[in-house]
């Protein structure tokens, strides 16, 4: 792989050779970024995220307008990889096709192995890798020679890694599919499809459902097994689902309120009731045993014209760590005012979940429903158990409308998260160029597809809200040797192609960040903290506070003792802590307590001596307006939790 060093005037190869230049001819020159966080599962040390060149996977369709994709990585061969998207041909009355692009060299270099369109109008591709070199492709159809607009689902197989396919599967549904979603079960090769099936047309309907179909076949049939009524709402599946150790299936879905849902108005706490939930279902593989759901939390949805359909994001931790079996989502939400992308977990097979917080860490801006409103979030987990986080970002696009992807990882099973990595120039621009790449969109008449009859009107700019937000879904994935894979449409060449990346987290899980906390145990429900002496000061924009940790248990709390924050936000400037002990400036700083301990032990009922806390406050506004009330109210929150050891007598064991 070749790192690039950043020149006087312009990005140049650091070392590289001719061959190595020739190599990357159709690549935009790429920033290899290395942002260095602290405090992780290294002592007091420093973990770093490093991202690899920006490749451009589309190439060889390079003149061709892409959108929605996905990426699959086969567990057994990390060179091994699967990007799929959708793609428009430019000539006159061009059907919407699907393509799958194969990398085995690990993302270095790609080419197309099948296109999947033609007469029949293809969308929604997923794709999936399984054991033993077996891949699997799946599409939605609408065939356009028949002219009817029931979409059915194709399934396509390959059992060489990817190279060569054969068709499998037509689904026969009497109801039109929507956004169907591959899983493979590792080991067994068994293939679940979850998709949305609605009667009628793709226009409208009734009557609406999910469904989970299972193959233990290799994909030659499938049989239903897990089916959600979903009337009077807009329910629909996240991406692929994952598998827990005894064998359960598990996926994500989101309900909506279909009035809500197609609203091009932002849904807010303040503005109003929840538009929906967000769920999972869980199908543990014996048909009398029936699937059930379990609700994650309230659903606030974002607007559907710049952000796309709320589509959640869930993996399974499958690494030997210490969070194996914990189960993440991720997904986007507009309580606070803005489209976040928020995060939970589950410890217990995804019954029961955590209270979500907000993974992208930009600052919402001070106008009404100006964003940044961030969307496409999608979470993956790698054989190390570090948890890595892709979201499509605006904070950089003051338009609120173009974006740029962005990735932050965890180390703590998702208690925390560094600071995030953009990837350079990456992303789209919607409005920014000189000469604009556009679509023209024809309606009415006797469309081959959708047959609306009556007059004709063509609409020319971009293509719906895939132009806009580069279709419904994005990609991320972490390969067999555990590094993660990026996948987002860009249009910096004028065309929305589609583009990746490698990033490598040089760390493994741990349960409590540093390597002298894993011992200890989270003892937040014996103690109490008071903060003291709070104070702001406005010039060097530095708020100060002592904190005293009192035992309000009836058992001794021995030292080590320390106060980890899990999560840190402020409604008036950009918090970032200057004195963790570990030098993490947000969620995941670490402060020692030990010092403020008498004897180092905190006895039923004592109260230790203070610990002072300063954090940087950023982008503090010169004035606060009448009606600024977060502001004032909320200038700075925290969430932490406090780690020690008990003793059920007064005193404490000696330490060596």
């Amino acid at each position: 792989m070749n790192w690039w060093q950043l020149g006087a005037s312009r990005l140049r190869p650091a070392g590289s050779s001719v061959v190595a230049a020739l190599r990357v001819r159709h690549r935009c020159d790429a920033l290899a970024i290395v942002v260095v966080f602290s405090a992780s599962n290294l002592a007091w040390g420093q973990v770093v995220v490093r991202a690899g060149e920006q490749v451009q996977v589309s190439v060889e369709k390079a003149e061709l307008q892409h959108s929605e994709v996905i990426i699959a990585a086969d567990p057994q061969d990390p060179r091994r990889l699967l990007a799929c998207s959708m793609l428009v041909g430019k000539e006159p009355a061009a059907a919407a096709r699907t393509v799958a692009y194969l990398s085995v060299d690990g993302g270095l270099s790609w080419s197309s192995t099948l296109e999947f369109g033609g007469q029949l109008w293809s969308a929604d591709p997923s794709c999936a890798f399984g054991s033993g070199g077996a891949a699997w492709y799946s599409a939605l159809v609408f065939d356009s020679v028949k002219g009817t607009n029931r979409g059915q689902t194709v399934v396509y197989h390959s059992s060489d890694g990817g190279r060569t396919w054969s068709r499998l599967t037509t689904f026969e549904q009497q109801q039109n599919a929507d956004r169907e979603f591959l899983t493979v079960e590792p080991g067994t090769n068994t293939v679940y499809l979850a998709e949305r099936e609605i009667k009628m047309s793709v226009r409208g309907g009734g009557d609406p459902r999910l469904v989970v179909y299972e193959s233990t076949d290799g994909g030659k049939s499938f049989a239903e097994r897990a089916i959600v009524p979903s009337p009077n709402t807009l329910a629909i599946f996240g991406y692929p689902g994952g598998m827990l150790s005894d064998g359960t299936f598990i996926t994500s879905f989101s309900e909506v309120d279909p009035v809500v849902g197609r609203s091009s108005e932002n849904h807010t706490e303040q503005n109003g009731s929840p538009s929906g939930k967000m769920r999972v279902l869980i199908y543990n593989g014996q048909p009398n045993g029936g699937p059930r759901t379990a609700a994650v939390d309230e659903l606030y949805g974002c607007n559907p014209l710049t952000n796309s359909l709320t589509i959640p994001s869930l993996s399974v931790d499958m690494s030997t760590g210490p969070f194996r079996g914990r189960v993440y989502l991720a997904w986007a939400d507009s309580r606070s005012g803005r489209c976040n992308i928020l995060f939970s977990s589950s410890t217990d097979g995804g019954n029961a979940w955590s209270k979500p917080f907000a993974v992208n860490d930009d600052q919402q801006r001070s106008r009404p429903n100006a964003g940044p409103d961030d969307s496409h979030p999608v979470v993956a987990v790698n054989r190390a158990g570090v948890v890595g986080v892709l979201w499509y970002d605006r904070r950089d696009n003051t338009d609120n409308l173009g974006w740029r992807p962005r990735f932050a990882a965890s180390l703590d099973g998702g208690d925390t998260f560094t600071a995030s990595v953009s990837f350079g120039e990456s992303g789209i621009g919607l409005y920014e160029r000189q000469v604009l790449e556009l679509d023209a969109v024809t309606r009415g008449g006797g469309d081959a597809v959708f047959r609306d009859g009556g007059r004709l009107r063509v609409t020319l700019g971009y293509r719906s809200q895939h132009g806009l937000t580069g279709g419904e879904t994005a990609g991320l994935i972490a390969d067999a040797a555990g590094v993660f894979h990026a996948l987002w449409i860009d249009n910096r060449t004028g065309k929305r192609q589609v583009w990746t990346t490698s990033i490598r987290v040089d760390a493994a899980a741990s349960r409590s960040g540093a390597d002298d906390l894993p011992s200890l145990e989270d003892v937040s429900e014996t103690v109490t903290v008071h903060f003291t002496g709070v104070r702001l000061d406005r010039v060097s924009q530095t708020l100060t506070a002592s904190a005293f940790v009192e035992n309000t248990s009836q058992a001794t709390l021995c030292g080590p003792l320390r106060l980890k924050v899990v999560h840190l936000e402020s409604k008036l400037g950009v918090p970032e802590f200057t004195n963790a002990d570990n030098r993490q400036r947000h969620g995941g700083a670490v402060f020692r307590l030990d010092s403020v301990l008498n004897g180092g032990v905190l006895r039923p009922g004592e109260i230790s001596t203070g610990k002072r806390m300063t954090i940087h406050l950023s982008g503090l506004p010169l004035r606060i307006r009448t009606g600024d009330y977060d502001a004032l109210f909320q200038m700075v929150t925290l969430d932490f939790i406090v780690l020690g050891v008990r003793s059920r007598s007064l005193s404490c064991p000696e330490r060596n």
